[in-house]
């Protein structure tokens, strides 16, 4: 398939308005290209979400899984174009696509969609494709309710490739084979409020303020590892509800964030936080409350043969070294490496979420290319062992 078609594809797929959590007429689309692969497809509903699981099974050999979402995040009003319109433009002496997804990843969909109409007849093993409505939400309807709900834990993945934007800015010269794990707070500070001319009379909950940001701003936890960069804390809200100019306040909301990296576990990144805001709280006799929410482990693929073949498969393509890390935000993959080791291999991951969304116009070809080798060297693929 050559690139206008491939791009034929991604177009259409972006014409969709799918943000979270619509996207049915999305997957109805893919759903289609697949049938006519031969392609025996499911769409499941849970709630308002919507995800589609599809097979092919060619003959006895390795299962590899495509994964990903449709959903995109809402384009503002921002946009130097129809958010929903792939554009062409020249910048800086780049031919450049745009458009909403484009990276995060309808653009790598589109890929891969291709690729398998170009490698449908060189497949060996079973192909299958596990897209969702329901990613760049809560995630709670999506891959994670399939996962728990629906006969995927029958199924034996090798391994799943997920399009999640990961390249710096050649498609293949960075591929994601973890992410880091997260956990957010939210902290509620009681002190006693009063008026800003008799400060002897209260106990501000902004008095630990400067000792909680110490904790949690910009912080790192511990060192980094062979994949992972060292774990991070960010505060990413603070608000006083009943903010008035002359009152000292008596309640105080702190939002922050951890991820983190393969030495700590969610509940060990919340024991050393919590021990550290307790200390600072008691020292301005300040109560409080954390209201904790975990969003998923780190993970990585330790099989260094996967790794090689995936690098060897790559570079057979690209021609360049590949950066395997761990970074990032969290994606899907935190649920499907229950299921099988989880990589990452997609456009560019600096685009994500930003207005006039875009990449390069040759990154298409190669990731396309990317993925048809993969698909072609199945057979050479090594036996998967755990992921975590």
């Amino acid at each position: 398939m050559n690139n206008s078609e491939t791009l034929s594809i991604i177009s259409k797929l972006i014409s969709f308005k799918s943000i979270t959590p619509l996207g049915l007429d999305c997957l109805e689309y893919v759903s289609s290209f697949l049938k006519e692969l031969n392609f025996s497809v499911e769409i499941i509903q849970y709630g308002p979400v919507y995800n589609m699981f599809a097979k092919l099974k060619k003959s006895d050999g390795p299962h590899v899984c495509f994964g990903g979402h449709v959903d995109v995040v809402p384009p503002g009003n921002e946009w130097n174009h129809n958010p929903y319109e792939l554009t062409q433009q020249n910048s800086n002496g780049k031919e450049m696509i745009s458009g909403l997804g484009i990276v995060d990843m309808k653009g790598a969909i589109g890929c891969f969609l291709s690729a398998l109409k170009d490698c449908i007849n060189n497949i060996k093993g079973t192909v299958s494709v596990l897209l969702t409505t329901d990613e760049e939400g809560d995630a709670v309807d999506g891959i994670r309710k399939v996962i728990e709900n629906h006969k995927l834990s029958n199924e034996k993945f090798d391994l799943f490739v997920l399009g999640e934007p990961s390249c710096y800015k050649i498609a293949g010269d960075a591929i994601k084979i973890g992410r880091r794990g997260s956990v957010t707070g939210i902290i509620s500070l009681k002190g006693k409020k009063g008026h800003i001319a008799y400060p002897e009379f209260t106990n501000s909950s902004i008095n630990p303020l400067k000792d909680i940001l110490d904790i949690l701003h910009n912080k790192t936890i511990g060192e980094r590892n062979e994949y992972f960069e060292a774990s991070r804390v960010q505060v990413t809200g603070i608000s006083n509800e009943n903010q008035t100019e002359n009152v000292i306040p008596g309640d105080l909301q702190i939002c922050f964030g951890a991820r983190f990296n393969s030495n700590y576990t969610g509940e060990k990144i919340i024991e050393k936080l919590s021990e550290k805001i307790n200390k600072a709280c008691n020292k301005y006799d300040i109560k409080y409350s954390i209201a904790w929410k975990k969003h998923g482990e780190s993970f990585v693929v330790h099989d260094k043969n996967i790794i090689q073949w995936i690098r060897d498969s790559v570079k057979n393509i690209s021609g360049k070294e590949i950066d395997f890390n761990a970074n990032g935000a969290t994606s899907d993959g935190r649920f499907l490496t229950k299921l099988g080791p989880v990589v990452e291999i997609g456009l560019n991951e600096d685009q994500a979420h930003q207005t006039n969304e875009c990449t390069e116009l040759s990154n298409i070809k190669i990731l396309q290319n990317i993925y048809c080798e993969l698909l072609k060297n199945m057979t050479n693929m090594p036996s998967s062992k755990s992921s975590n």
